[in-house]
């Protein structure tokens, strides 16, 4: 491989995680409960207007229209077909 090629990728490959990161990583707030009508997940879409997929909501919080104050994790890991929005781990979660 030249020299000048592989100074190249090698540039793309450190400057690619800096650009997916303009996310952070832990959100918290408060927002709503609400099913897919897409696919079989749960949202919890902050009072900010954006929606996050959660990767495991408990049974509990599995209502549509409930109040809830949360700690999310993002996930940049996982792909969904739902498509609507960041995947999220639950830290936390409260009904209010």
């Amino acid at each position: 491989m030249k020299p000048l090629v592989a100074t190249g990728l090698l540039a793309a490959a450190l400057l690619l995680p800096a650009c997916r990161d303009t996310e952070p990583l832990v959100v918290s707030g408060t927002g709503t409960i609400h099913p897919s009508s897409l696919c079989s997940a749960w949202f919890v879409v902050a009072d900010s207007g954006t929606g996050y997929e959660i990767t495991r909501m408990p049974e509990a919080f599995q209502e549509n229209g409930l109040r809830v104050r949360f700690t999310l994790k993002i996930r940049y890991d996982l792909a969904s077909v739902c498509m609507a929005g960041p995947i999220a781990d639950v830290w936390t979660i409260t009904k209010l």
